[in-house]
């Protein structure tokens, strides 16, 4: 059971930690999906895509 828990939002995003992960790695890990994100659909592409339509291009990445 978790007691513990980190909420890390920075901009638009938001990861869930175990406290003693502290608050560094949360957000790298938030800055990369973010850089990751904006290289693959900047440009317009994610401003324009319909609801959902990233699911299956991006989903398996954020799994991982």
């Amino acid at each position: 059971m978790l007691t513990n828990i980190i909420f890390s939002i920075h901009e638009a995003y938001c990861v869930v930690t175990v406290e003693s992960i502290g608050r560094q790695v949360p957000i790298s890990c938030l800055e990369r999906i973010k850089d990751d994100f904006t290289k693959k659909y900047g440009g317009g592409k994610a401003a324009n895509a319909t609801a959902n339509s990233l699911n299956k291009e991006s989903g398996p990445k954020l799994k991982e």
